[in-house]
Protein backbone atom coordinates (compact mmCIF):
# COMPACT_ATOMS: atom_id res chain seq x y z
CA UNK A 1 0.00 0.00 0.00
CA UNK A 2 1.15 3.34 -1.01
CA UNK A 3 1.06 6.82 0.40
CA UNK A 4 -0.45 10.36 -1.34
CA UNK A 5 2.98 10.80 -1.91
CA UNK A 6 3.20 7.43 -3.82
CA UNK A 7 5.53 5.83 -1.07
CA UNK A 8 5.15 1.97 -0.04
CA UNK A 9 4.27 2.19 3.45
CA UNK A 10 6.44 -1.22 3.99
CA UNK A 11 9.99 0.76 3.51
CA UNK A 12 10.02 2.66 6.50
CA UNK A 13 9.80 1.33 10.37
CA UNK A 14 6.94 2.58 12.64
CA UNK A 15 7.80 4.13 15.97
CA UNK A 16 4.60 2.34 17.69
CA UNK A 17 3.05 3.42 21.00
CA UNK A 18 0.35 3.45 23.48
CA UNK A 19 -2.37 5.33 24.40
CA UNK A 20 -4.93 3.85 26.60
CA UNK A 21 -5.18 0.17 25.81
CA UNK A 22 -4.38 0.37 22.03
CA UNK A 23 -1.47 0.39 20.23
CA UNK A 24 -0.71 2.86 17.49
CA UNK A 25 1.97 4.03 15.13
CA UNK A 26 3.41 6.97 13.05
CA UNK A 27 5.88 6.25 10.28
CA UNK A 28 9.37 6.77 11.57
CA UNK A 29 10.22 9.27 8.63
CA UNK A 30 8.32 11.78 10.47
CA UNK A 31 10.06 11.63 13.82
CA UNK A 32 12.50 13.20 15.04
CA UNK A 33 12.71 12.46 18.37
CA UNK A 34 11.36 10.75 21.59
CA UNK A 35 11.57 12.41 25.19
CA UNK A 36 10.34 12.59 28.48
CA UNK A 37 7.82 15.35 28.96
CA UNK A 38 9.21 18.87 29.10
CA UNK A 39 7.55 21.32 31.05
CA UNK A 40 4.38 23.09 29.09
CA UNK A 41 3.51 26.68 28.31
CA UNK A 42 -0.20 26.98 27.81
CA UNK A 43 -1.38 28.07 24.59
CA UNK A 44 -4.89 30.32 24.96
CA UNK A 45 -6.94 30.32 22.49
CA UNK A 46 -6.17 27.03 20.47
CA UNK A 47 -8.02 23.57 20.46
CA UNK A 48 -8.33 21.79 23.46
CA UNK A 49 -6.38 18.97 21.69
CA UNK A 50 -3.63 21.94 22.16
CA UNK A 51 -2.16 21.14 25.05
CA UNK A 52 0.51 24.07 25.19
CA UNK A 53 4.05 24.86 23.97
CA UNK A 54 7.26 22.98 24.61
CA UNK A 55 11.08 23.96 23.81
CA UNK A 56 13.30 21.54 22.11
CA UNK A 57 16.72 22.41 21.38
CA UNK A 58 15.53 26.44 21.03
CA UNK A 59 12.81 26.11 18.79
CA UNK A 60 9.34 26.19 20.62
CA UNK A 61 6.80 24.02 19.32
CA UNK A 62 3.16 23.16 19.70
CA UNK A 63 2.24 20.22 21.73
CA UNK A 64 -0.75 18.18 20.85
CA UNK A 65 -2.56 15.55 23.38
CA UNK A 66 -2.88 12.84 20.46
CA UNK A 67 -5.51 11.30 23.45
CA UNK A 68 -8.00 13.95 22.85
CA UNK A 69 -7.34 14.47 18.81
CA UNK A 70 -8.42 11.20 18.63
CA UNK A 71 -11.28 12.00 20.48
CA UNK A 72 -10.17 9.75 23.87
CA UNK A 73 -10.23 11.01 27.19
CA UNK A 74 -6.88 12.42 28.04
CA UNK A 75 -3.93 10.64 30.36
CA UNK A 76 -4.44 12.68 33.64
CA UNK A 77 -8.91 12.18 32.75
CA UNK A 78 -8.37 8.48 32.92
CA UNK A 79 -5.59 8.77 35.99
CA UNK A 80 -7.89 10.98 37.62
CA UNK A 81 -10.54 8.71 37.10
CA UNK A 82 -9.36 5.36 38.52
CA UNK A 83 -7.35 7.14 41.64
CA UNK A 84 -11.30 8.27 42.14
CA UNK A 85 -12.47 4.54 42.08
CA UNK A 86 -9.80 3.39 43.90
CA UNK A 87 -11.04 5.69 46.97
CA UNK A 88 -14.92 4.51 46.49
CA UNK A 89 -13.57 0.69 46.55
CA UNK A 90 -11.61 1.31 49.61
CA UNK A 91 -14.58 2.99 51.22
CA UNK A 92 -17.05 -0.17 50.25
CA UNK A 93 -14.91 -2.20 52.09
CA UNK A 94 -14.74 -0.38 55.51
CA UNK A 95 -18.70 0.09 55.06
CA UNK A 96 -18.26 -4.06 53.76
CA UNK A 97 -16.58 -4.84 57.20
CA UNK A 98 -18.96 -2.41 59.41
CA UNK A 99 -22.26 -3.51 57.80
CA UNK A 100 -20.89 -7.32 58.89
CA UNK A 101 -20.40 -5.90 62.26
CA UNK A 102 -23.34 -4.56 62.76
CA UNK A 103 -25.35 -7.44 61.27
CA UNK A 104 -23.72 -9.83 64.22
CA UNK A 105 -24.62 -7.21 66.81
CA UNK A 106 -28.13 -7.16 65.56
CA UNK A 107 -28.63 -10.63 65.07
CA UNK A 108 -29.89 -9.92 61.56
CA UNK A 109 -28.70 -11.49 58.31
CA UNK A 110 -25.86 -10.27 56.47
CA UNK A 111 -26.58 -9.83 52.67
CA UNK A 112 -23.14 -7.89 50.79
CA UNK A 113 -21.45 -10.62 48.81
CA UNK A 114 -18.83 -12.96 50.26
CA UNK A 115 -17.39 -13.41 46.48
CA UNK A 116 -14.85 -11.58 45.78
CA UNK A 117 -15.43 -11.41 42.17
CA UNK A 118 -18.87 -9.49 42.95
CA UNK A 119 -18.34 -6.81 44.93
CA UNK A 120 -17.29 -3.77 42.65
CA UNK A 121 -13.55 -3.78 43.33
CA UNK A 122 -13.92 -7.55 42.40
CA UNK A 123 -15.28 -6.83 39.15
CA UNK A 124 -12.91 -3.89 38.02
CA UNK A 125 -10.24 -5.93 39.20
CA UNK A 126 -10.85 -8.95 37.03
CA UNK A 127 -11.40 -6.44 34.39
CA UNK A 128 -9.02 -4.19 34.07
CA UNK A 129 -5.88 -4.83 32.11
CA UNK A 130 -2.90 -3.11 33.01
CA UNK A 131 -0.63 -2.11 30.22
CA UNK A 132 2.28 -0.90 32.89
CA UNK A 133 4.36 -3.98 34.26
CA UNK A 134 4.58 -2.65 37.95
CA UNK A 135 0.56 -1.57 37.94
CA UNK A 136 0.43 -5.35 37.16
CA UNK A 137 2.79 -6.48 39.88
CA UNK A 138 1.38 -4.15 42.47
CA UNK A 139 -2.05 -4.71 41.67
CA UNK A 140 -1.53 -8.23 42.21
CA UNK A 141 -1.03 -7.72 45.98
CA UNK A 142 -4.56 -7.65 46.51
CA UNK A 143 -5.42 -10.87 45.65
CA UNK A 144 -4.96 -12.88 48.77
CA UNK A 145 -6.02 -10.01 51.32
CA UNK A 146 -9.15 -9.06 49.07
CA UNK A 147 -10.40 -12.88 49.16
CA UNK A 148 -9.33 -13.05 52.97
CA UNK A 149 -11.68 -9.79 53.56
CA UNK A 150 -14.59 -11.84 52.09
CA UNK A 151 -14.12 -14.78 52.97
CA UNK A 152 -14.12 -13.92 57.02
CA UNK A 153 -17.82 -13.40 56.25
CA UNK A 154 -18.29 -17.15 55.86
CA UNK A 155 -16.52 -17.91 59.62
CA UNK A 156 -18.27 -15.40 60.66
CA UNK A 157 -21.97 -16.74 60.03
CA UNK A 158 -20.41 -20.15 61.43
CA UNK A 159 -19.45 -18.77 64.77
CA UNK A 160 -22.89 -16.97 64.79
CA UNK A 161 -24.65 -20.43 63.99
CA UNK A 162 -22.80 -21.73 66.78
CA UNK A 163 -24.01 -19.15 69.14
CA UNK A 164 -20.29 -18.35 69.69
CA UNK A 165 -20.45 -14.22 68.83
CA UNK A 166 -17.24 -13.44 70.90
CA UNK A 167 -15.78 -15.59 68.69
CA UNK A 168 -17.10 -13.72 65.93
CA UNK A 169 -16.65 -10.15 67.00
CA UNK A 170 -12.94 -11.69 67.29
CA UNK A 171 -12.70 -12.28 63.57
CA UNK A 172 -14.09 -9.07 62.19
CA UNK A 173 -11.74 -7.11 64.63
CA UNK A 174 -8.84 -9.43 63.42
CA UNK A 175 -9.73 -8.52 60.14
CA UNK A 176 -9.96 -4.69 60.50
CA UNK A 177 -6.37 -5.01 62.14
CA UNK A 178 -5.21 -7.09 59.38
CA UNK A 179 -6.42 -7.78 56.26
CA UNK A 180 -8.57 -4.61 56.00
CA UNK A 181 -5.62 -2.54 57.07
CA UNK A 182 -3.03 -4.13 54.48
CA UNK A 183 -5.97 -3.51 51.95
CA UNK A 184 -6.03 0.51 52.83
CA UNK A 185 -2.50 0.63 52.62
CA UNK A 186 -2.04 -1.06 49.23
CA UNK A 187 -5.20 1.26 47.86
CA UNK A 188 -2.98 4.34 48.76
CA UNK A 189 0.13 2.79 47.43
CA UNK A 190 -1.84 1.96 44.34
CA UNK A 191 -3.49 5.90 43.92
CA UNK A 192 -0.18 7.09 44.56
CA UNK A 193 1.41 4.75 42.06
CA UNK A 194 -1.46 5.39 39.03
CA UNK A 195 -0.64 9.47 39.95
CA UNK A 196 3.07 8.91 39.25
CA UNK A 197 2.27 7.69 35.47
CA UNK A 198 1.46 11.03 34.53
CA UNK A 199 4.98 12.02 35.22
CA UNK A 200 5.84 8.95 32.47
CA UNK A 201 4.37 10.62 29.27
CA UNK A 202 6.79 10.70 26.24
CA UNK A 203 6.57 13.49 24.19
CA UNK A 204 7.17 12.16 20.28
CA UNK A 205 8.51 15.16 18.15
CA UNK A 206 7.67 14.91 14.70
CA UNK A 207 8.24 17.09 11.62
CA UNK A 208 5.48 16.46 8.60
CA UNK A 209 3.72 18.88 5.83
CA UNK A 210 5.92 21.68 6.70
CA UNK A 211 5.24 21.74 10.42
CA UNK A 212 7.04 20.29 13.88
CA UNK A 213 4.73 19.42 16.46
CA UNK A 214 5.12 17.09 19.50
CA UNK A 215 2.70 14.14 20.31
CA UNK A 216 1.88 13.39 23.87
CA UNK A 217 1.97 9.37 24.21
CA UNK A 218 1.56 6.71 26.98
CA UNK A 219 4.83 5.08 26.41
CA UNK A 220 6.78 4.22 23.66
CA UNK A 221 6.63 0.39 22.49
CA UNK A 222 8.83 -0.29 19.66
CA UNK A 223 10.16 1.23 16.43
CA UNK A 224 9.77 -1.37 14.03
CA UNK A 225 8.49 -2.35 10.68
CA UNK A 226 5.35 -4.04 10.34
CA UNK A 227 4.65 -6.97 8.94
CA UNK A 228 4.80 -7.14 4.78
CA UNK A 229 1.90 -6.88 3.84
CA UNK A 230 -0.35 -6.72 6.67
CA UNK A 231 -1.28 -2.78 6.35
CA UNK A 232 -4.26 -1.99 5.26
CA UNK A 233 -7.37 0.40 5.40
CA UNK A 234 -9.64 0.18 8.71
CA UNK A 235 -13.40 -1.24 8.43
CA UNK A 236 -15.14 1.15 6.62
CA UNK A 237 -17.42 1.50 9.81
CA UNK A 238 -14.79 2.59 11.86
CA UNK A 239 -12.42 4.59 9.38
CA UNK A 240 -15.42 6.70 8.95
CA UNK A 241 -15.46 8.00 12.95
CA UNK A 242 -11.85 8.63 12.76
CA UNK A 243 -9.99 9.73 9.84
CA UNK A 244 -6.81 10.32 11.71
CA UNK A 245 -6.44 6.27 12.30
CA UNK A 246 -7.62 4.99 8.61
CA UNK A 247 -4.68 2.02 8.80
CA UNK A 248 -4.39 -0.96 10.46
CA UNK A 249 -1.26 -3.03 10.50
CA UNK A 250 0.30 -6.10 12.15
CA UNK A 251 3.76 -6.37 14.33
CA UNK A 252 5.91 -9.00 12.90
CA UNK A 253 6.78 -10.89 16.24
CA UNK A 254 3.80 -10.56 18.54
CA UNK A 255 1.01 -10.26 16.04
CA UNK A 256 -0.56 -7.19 17.67
CA UNK A 257 -3.00 -5.30 15.49
CA UNK A 258 -1.49 -1.53 15.40
CA UNK A 259 -3.68 1.21 14.69
CA UNK A 260 -1.60 3.45 11.89
CA UNK A 261 -1.96 7.42 12.28
CA UNK A 262 -2.45 9.89 9.32
CA UNK A 263 -0.27 12.60 10.01
CA UNK A 264 -1.95 15.05 6.96
CA UNK A 265 -5.28 13.94 9.02
CA UNK A 266 -3.81 14.66 12.66
CA UNK A 267 -2.11 17.65 11.77
CA UNK A 268 -4.99 20.69 11.39
CA UNK A 269 -3.50 23.54 9.22
CA UNK A 270 -5.65 25.66 9.86
CA UNK A 271 -4.26 26.05 13.57
CA UNK A 272 -2.10 28.89 14.08
CA UNK A 273 0.65 29.03 16.36
CA UNK A 274 1.70 32.53 17.79
CA UNK A 275 4.80 31.21 19.69
CA UNK A 276 6.10 34.63 20.52
CA UNK A 277 3.06 35.55 22.00
CA UNK A 278 2.79 33.00 23.87
CA UNK A 279 6.05 33.22 25.68
CA UNK A 280 5.88 36.66 26.37
CA UNK A 281 2.72 36.12 28.52
CA UNK A 282 4.24 32.81 30.18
Amino acid sequence: MKNEEGEVFEDYPWVIFMLKDELYGISAKYVITMIGMPKIVAAPNQPEWIRGLITLRGSVIPLIDTRKRLMLPSYKEEIDDIVDTMHKREQDHKNWLNELSKSVEEKREFKLTTNPNLCAFGKWYDAYAAQNPSVERFLKKFDAPHKAVHNIAIHVREAVNNHNIEQANELINSTRHGELTYMIELFNGFRSLIADLVNNEISLVIEAHGKKVALSVDSIVSVEKLKEGSITKMPSNQESENKMAGLIGTMKGSGKFVILLDTNELLDTEVVFDTEAVLEVA
